[in-house]
Protein backbone atom coordinates (compact mmCIF):
# COMPACT_ATOMS: atom_id res chain seq x y z
CA UNK A 1 0.00 0.00 0.00
CA UNK A 2 3.40 1.88 0.19
CA UNK A 3 3.91 3.52 -3.18
CA UNK A 4 7.59 2.57 -4.12
CA UNK A 5 9.47 2.28 -7.56
CA UNK A 6 9.66 -1.41 -8.64
CA UNK A 7 13.36 -1.20 -8.99
CA UNK A 8 14.79 1.72 -7.21
CA UNK A 9 18.10 3.17 -8.92
CA UNK A 10 18.58 4.72 -5.13
CA UNK A 11 15.90 3.57 -2.28
CA UNK A 12 16.94 4.21 1.53
CA UNK A 13 14.68 2.62 4.04
CA UNK A 14 16.50 3.68 7.43
CA UNK A 15 18.15 5.96 9.16
CA UNK A 16 19.53 5.63 13.21
CA UNK A 17 20.07 8.58 15.55
CA UNK A 18 23.57 8.97 14.63
CA UNK A 19 22.54 10.21 11.13
CA UNK A 20 23.91 6.86 9.25
CA UNK A 21 21.49 5.71 6.74
CA UNK A 22 20.85 2.20 5.00
CA UNK A 23 19.05 0.92 1.99
CA UNK A 24 19.05 -0.08 -1.53
CA UNK A 25 20.64 1.05 -5.11
CA UNK A 26 20.35 -1.06 -8.24
CA UNK A 27 23.02 -1.78 -10.20
CA UNK A 28 23.06 -4.55 -12.89
CA UNK A 29 19.52 -5.17 -12.81
CA UNK A 30 19.67 -6.33 -9.38
CA UNK A 31 19.58 -4.69 -5.50
CA UNK A 32 22.05 -4.00 -3.77
CA UNK A 33 22.60 -2.37 0.14
CA UNK A 34 24.55 0.96 1.31
CA UNK A 35 25.18 2.65 4.13
CA UNK A 36 25.79 5.83 4.07
CA UNK A 37 27.80 7.84 7.18
CA UNK A 38 26.88 10.77 8.55
CA UNK A 39 29.63 12.30 6.70
CA UNK A 40 28.12 11.10 3.37
CA UNK A 41 30.41 7.87 2.89
CA UNK A 42 28.48 5.71 0.92
CA UNK A 43 29.76 1.87 1.18
CA UNK A 44 28.53 -0.82 -0.67
CA UNK A 45 26.91 -3.81 0.94
CA UNK A 46 26.39 -7.09 -0.55
CA UNK A 47 26.11 -10.82 1.00
CA UNK A 48 28.91 -12.91 -0.01
CA UNK A 49 27.33 -15.20 -2.88
CA UNK A 50 24.36 -13.62 -3.29
CA UNK A 51 22.57 -12.40 -6.25
CA UNK A 52 20.90 -9.67 -4.81
CA UNK A 53 21.22 -7.96 -1.31
CA UNK A 54 18.47 -5.82 0.37
CA UNK A 55 19.21 -3.70 3.64
CA UNK A 56 15.77 -2.89 5.88
CA UNK A 57 16.73 -1.44 8.41
CA UNK A 58 19.75 -0.18 11.03
CA UNK A 59 19.53 0.37 14.40
CA UNK A 60 21.62 2.63 17.03
CA UNK A 61 24.87 0.89 16.95
CA UNK A 62 25.03 0.63 13.61
CA UNK A 63 24.17 -3.04 12.97
CA UNK A 64 21.91 -3.65 9.46
CA UNK A 65 19.17 -6.67 9.12
CA UNK A 66 17.79 -7.75 5.91
CA UNK A 67 17.56 -10.22 3.31
CA UNK A 68 19.28 -11.56 0.12
CA UNK A 69 18.62 -13.83 -2.74
CA UNK A 70 20.68 -17.14 -3.63
CA UNK A 71 20.62 -18.26 -7.28
CA UNK A 72 17.57 -20.14 -7.10
CA UNK A 73 16.04 -16.34 -6.30
CA UNK A 74 14.61 -17.91 -2.74
CA UNK A 75 15.23 -15.41 0.12
CA UNK A 76 17.62 -15.56 3.20
CA UNK A 77 17.38 -13.02 6.47
CA UNK A 78 20.72 -11.47 7.14
CA UNK A 79 22.04 -9.69 10.49
CA UNK A 80 25.10 -7.60 10.06
CA UNK A 81 26.43 -6.21 13.49
CA UNK A 82 28.88 -3.10 13.42
CA UNK A 83 31.98 -4.32 12.45
CA UNK A 84 30.67 -8.31 11.39
CA UNK A 85 30.53 -11.00 10.72
CA UNK A 86 27.43 -11.40 8.86
CA UNK A 87 25.06 -14.18 10.74
CA UNK A 88 22.72 -15.48 7.70
CA UNK A 89 19.42 -17.28 9.24
CA UNK A 90 16.10 -18.72 8.12
CA UNK A 91 12.72 -19.29 9.25
CA UNK A 92 12.10 -23.07 10.27
CA UNK A 93 9.49 -23.83 7.75
CA UNK A 94 10.63 -21.10 5.27
CA UNK A 95 9.86 -22.19 1.83
CA UNK A 96 12.61 -23.07 -0.39
CA UNK A 97 10.61 -22.43 -4.01
CA UNK A 98 11.64 -18.68 -5.86
CA UNK A 99 10.31 -15.58 -4.11
CA UNK A 100 10.06 -17.95 -0.99
CA UNK A 101 12.18 -17.58 2.29
CA UNK A 102 12.68 -15.40 5.25
CA UNK A 103 12.86 -11.35 4.76
CA UNK A 104 13.47 -9.28 7.60
CA UNK A 105 12.19 -5.94 8.30
CA UNK A 106 13.54 -4.33 11.47
CA UNK A 107 16.08 -4.49 13.62
CA UNK A 108 15.56 -3.27 17.91
CA UNK A 109 19.00 -1.29 19.62
CA UNK A 110 19.18 -4.88 21.29
CA UNK A 111 19.85 -6.66 17.71
CA UNK A 112 16.74 -8.35 17.94
CA UNK A 113 15.27 -8.92 14.14
CA UNK A 114 11.67 -9.19 13.29
CA UNK A 115 10.19 -9.92 9.90
CA UNK A 116 8.22 -12.94 8.30
CA UNK A 117 9.20 -15.86 6.33
CA UNK A 118 7.35 -17.10 3.22
CA UNK A 119 6.34 -21.13 3.31
CA UNK A 120 6.00 -23.47 0.49
CA UNK A 121 2.15 -22.72 0.28
CA UNK A 122 2.91 -19.11 0.14
CA UNK A 123 1.53 -18.64 3.70
CA UNK A 124 3.43 -15.58 5.28
CA UNK A 125 4.59 -16.14 8.99
CA UNK A 126 5.82 -13.73 11.79
CA UNK A 127 9.44 -14.06 13.46
CA UNK A 128 11.67 -12.56 16.27
CA UNK A 129 15.20 -13.41 16.07
CA UNK A 130 16.85 -12.42 19.43
CA UNK A 131 20.02 -11.26 20.16
CA UNK A 132 20.68 -14.43 22.13
CA UNK A 133 20.58 -16.28 18.83
CA UNK A 134 16.80 -17.88 19.42
CA UNK A 135 14.44 -17.51 16.27
CA UNK A 136 10.52 -17.82 17.86
CA UNK A 137 7.91 -18.00 15.00
CA UNK A 138 4.21 -16.32 15.66
CA UNK A 139 1.17 -15.85 14.00
CA UNK A 140 -1.34 -13.59 14.47
CA UNK A 141 -4.85 -14.73 15.45
CA UNK A 142 -7.52 -14.76 13.04
CA UNK A 143 -4.27 -14.68 9.99
CA UNK A 144 -5.37 -16.19 6.72
CA UNK A 145 -3.79 -19.93 5.73
CA UNK A 146 -3.98 -19.83 2.09
CA UNK A 147 -1.40 -18.14 -0.35
CA UNK A 148 -0.43 -14.31 0.16
CA UNK A 149 -2.26 -14.37 3.65
CA UNK A 150 -0.46 -14.49 6.73
CA UNK A 151 1.20 -12.16 9.92
CA UNK A 152 3.56 -9.44 8.38
CA UNK A 153 5.53 -7.64 11.36
CA UNK A 154 6.60 -4.32 10.46
CA UNK A 155 9.34 -2.75 13.04
CA UNK A 156 10.27 -3.53 16.98
CA UNK A 157 10.82 -0.70 19.31
CA UNK A 158 13.82 -0.95 22.08
CA UNK A 159 11.45 -2.96 24.94
CA UNK A 160 11.19 -5.61 22.00
CA UNK A 161 7.31 -4.78 21.28
CA UNK A 162 6.38 -5.94 17.64
CA UNK A 163 3.77 -4.43 15.26
CA UNK A 164 2.56 -5.18 11.85
CA UNK A 165 -0.41 -6.47 10.48
CA UNK A 166 -1.91 -9.37 9.41
CA UNK A 167 -4.63 -10.62 6.48
CA UNK A 168 -7.49 -12.82 6.94
CA UNK A 169 -8.87 -15.18 4.67
CA UNK A 170 -10.59 -12.61 2.74
CA UNK A 171 -7.44 -10.94 2.25
CA UNK A 172 -8.65 -7.65 4.52
CA UNK A 173 -5.84 -6.34 6.56
CA UNK A 174 -5.81 -6.32 10.34
CA UNK A 175 -3.49 -4.71 12.84
CA UNK A 176 -1.40 -6.53 15.91
CA UNK A 177 1.07 -5.08 18.33
CA UNK A 178 2.96 -8.13 20.32
CA UNK A 179 4.43 -7.70 23.19
CA UNK A 180 7.79 -8.31 25.06
CA UNK A 181 5.93 -11.40 26.41
CA UNK A 182 4.69 -12.70 23.03
CA UNK A 183 1.09 -11.70 23.94
CA UNK A 184 -0.08 -10.47 21.07
CA UNK A 185 -3.38 -7.84 20.48
CA UNK A 186 -5.29 -7.46 16.89
CA UNK A 187 -6.56 -4.11 16.31
CA UNK A 188 -8.70 -2.00 13.34
CA UNK A 189 -9.05 1.50 12.61
CA UNK A 190 -12.12 3.26 12.98
CA UNK A 191 -12.86 3.79 9.51
CA UNK A 192 -11.07 0.58 7.86
CA UNK A 193 -12.77 -1.19 5.20
CA UNK A 194 -13.66 -4.85 5.41
CA UNK A 195 -13.47 -5.16 1.89
CA UNK A 196 -10.63 -7.46 -0.36
CA UNK A 197 -7.32 -5.27 0.51
CA UNK A 198 -8.90 -3.05 2.69
CA UNK A 199 -7.93 -2.93 6.00
CA UNK A 200 -5.61 -1.72 8.85
CA UNK A 201 -1.78 -1.57 8.45
CA UNK A 202 0.76 -0.14 10.94
CA UNK A 203 3.96 0.95 9.96
CA UNK A 204 5.92 1.72 12.57
CA UNK A 205 6.12 1.73 16.79
CA UNK A 206 7.86 3.98 19.55
CA UNK A 207 9.82 3.33 22.29
CA UNK A 208 6.51 4.34 23.94
CA UNK A 209 4.75 1.87 21.81
CA UNK A 210 2.90 4.70 19.98
CA UNK A 211 2.19 3.04 16.51
CA UNK A 212 1.68 5.23 13.32
CA UNK A 213 0.21 3.34 10.24
CA UNK A 214 -2.38 3.76 7.52
CA UNK A 215 -5.88 2.19 6.65
CA UNK A 216 -7.25 1.90 3.80
CA UNK A 217 -11.02 3.14 4.30
CA UNK A 218 -14.59 1.78 3.61
CA UNK A 219 -14.76 4.16 0.71
CA UNK A 220 -11.45 3.42 -0.67
CA UNK A 221 -8.74 6.33 -0.09
CA UNK A 222 -6.12 5.89 2.55
CA UNK A 223 -5.75 7.73 5.42
CA UNK A 224 -2.96 8.13 8.62
CA UNK A 225 -3.39 6.91 12.52
CA UNK A 226 -1.76 6.70 15.72
CA UNK A 227 -2.63 3.85 18.04
CA UNK A 228 -1.75 4.58 21.88
CA UNK A 229 -0.36 2.26 24.56
CA UNK A 230 -3.62 2.55 25.54
CA UNK A 231 -5.56 1.16 22.41
CA UNK A 232 -6.60 4.55 21.25
CA UNK A 233 -6.86 4.97 17.72
CA UNK A 234 -7.08 8.63 16.16
CA UNK A 235 -7.09 8.85 12.43
CA UNK A 236 -5.35 11.59 10.63
CA UNK A 237 -4.61 13.39 6.85
CA UNK A 238 -2.86 15.66 5.64
CA UNK A 239 -4.86 19.23 5.26
CA UNK A 240 -6.10 19.12 1.64
CA UNK A 241 -5.02 15.29 0.82
CA UNK A 242 -6.62 12.64 -0.96
CA UNK A 243 -4.50 10.22 0.91
CA UNK A 244 -2.00 9.87 3.58
CA UNK A 245 0.60 7.29 4.23
CA UNK A 246 2.66 7.79 7.25
CA UNK A 247 5.73 5.97 7.31
CA UNK A 248 7.92 6.00 10.24
CA UNK A 249 7.51 7.76 14.05
CA UNK A 250 10.75 8.51 16.07
CA UNK A 251 10.58 8.61 20.55
CA UNK A 252 8.58 11.69 20.07
CA UNK A 253 5.77 10.51 18.86
CA UNK A 254 6.21 12.64 15.31
CA UNK A 255 5.40 10.99 12.19
CA UNK A 256 6.38 11.15 8.60
CA UNK A 257 5.20 10.02 5.33
CA UNK A 258 3.60 11.02 1.83
CA UNK A 259 0.47 12.40 0.76
CA UNK A 260 -1.47 12.97 -2.30
CA UNK A 261 -2.67 15.98 -2.84
CA UNK A 262 -4.64 14.73 -5.78
CA UNK A 263 -5.02 11.75 -8.05
CA UNK A 264 -2.69 11.31 -10.71
CA UNK A 265 -0.72 14.30 -9.41
CA UNK A 266 3.06 13.54 -7.82
CA UNK A 267 3.68 12.84 -3.63
CA UNK A 268 4.82 14.96 -1.52
CA UNK A 269 6.47 14.32 1.59
CA UNK A 270 5.19 14.97 5.45
CA UNK A 271 6.02 15.45 8.78
CA UNK A 272 4.00 16.01 12.46
CA UNK A 273 5.19 18.55 14.85
CA UNK A 274 4.73 18.10 19.04
CA UNK A 275 0.92 19.61 19.37
CA UNK A 276 0.10 17.28 15.98
CA UNK A 277 1.20 20.32 13.49
CA UNK A 278 1.68 18.46 10.09
CA UNK A 279 4.41 20.42 8.03
CA UNK A 280 4.56 19.52 4.27
CA UNK A 281 7.80 19.18 1.54
CA UNK A 282 8.84 18.44 -1.55
CA UNK A 283 12.31 17.92 -2.58
CA UNK A 284 13.97 19.88 -4.90
CA UNK A 285 14.05 17.95 -8.60
CA UNK A 286 11.02 15.87 -7.68
CA UNK A 287 8.99 15.34 -10.45
CA UNK A 288 5.19 16.69 -10.58
CA UNK A 289 3.95 13.75 -12.33
CA UNK A 290 1.67 10.87 -11.50
CA UNK A 291 4.23 7.99 -9.80
CA UNK A 292 6.65 10.89 -9.34
CA UNK A 293 7.53 12.59 -6.28
CA UNK A 294 8.60 12.67 -2.88
CA UNK A 295 8.42 9.76 -0.17
CA UNK A 296 10.29 9.84 3.23
CA UNK A 297 10.97 6.20 4.88
CA UNK A 298 12.44 6.65 8.08
CA UNK A 299 13.22 9.64 10.44
CA UNK A 300 15.49 9.56 14.00
CA UNK A 301 15.06 11.20 17.14
CA UNK A 302 16.34 13.98 16.00
CA UNK A 303 14.12 14.65 13.44
CA UNK A 304 16.66 13.98 10.44
CA UNK A 305 14.46 12.54 7.48
CA UNK A 306 15.50 10.16 5.37
CA UNK A 307 13.79 8.90 1.77
CA UNK A 308 14.23 9.10 -2.33
CA UNK A 309 12.51 11.00 -4.52
CA UNK A 310 11.41 10.08 -7.88
CA UNK A 311 11.88 12.78 -10.62
CA UNK A 312 10.36 13.49 -14.06
CA UNK A 313 12.16 11.02 -15.81
CA UNK A 314 11.07 8.18 -13.23
CA UNK A 315 14.62 7.61 -11.59
CA UNK A 316 14.55 7.63 -7.68
CA UNK A 317 17.43 9.31 -5.88
CA UNK A 318 17.93 9.55 -2.06
CA UNK A 319 17.81 12.61 0.17
CA UNK A 320 17.85 13.35 3.95
CA UNK A 321 16.04 16.25 5.17
CA UNK A 322 17.66 18.14 8.22
CA UNK A 323 15.48 19.83 11.22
Amino acid sequence: MYPEPALPALLPNSINDAGTVAGVYLSGGWPHGFVRSPKGVIAMLDVPGARSTYVASINATGAIAGSYQDAANVNHGFKLPAGGPIYVFNGPAAGQGGGQGTLPNAIDQAGDVTGYYIDRYLVLHGFVLYASGTLSTFDAPGAGSGGNEGTYPVSINASGAICGNYSDANLVFHGFVRDASAVITVFDAPSAGDKFEQGTMPAAIDNAGVIAGVDVTRSGPSEGFLRSPAGTIKVFGVPGAVESFPRAINSSAAVTGQWLPAFAEAFSGFVTGAEGEITTFTVPGAGTAINTGTYPTGMNQAGAIAGYYVDSNGLSHGFLRIP
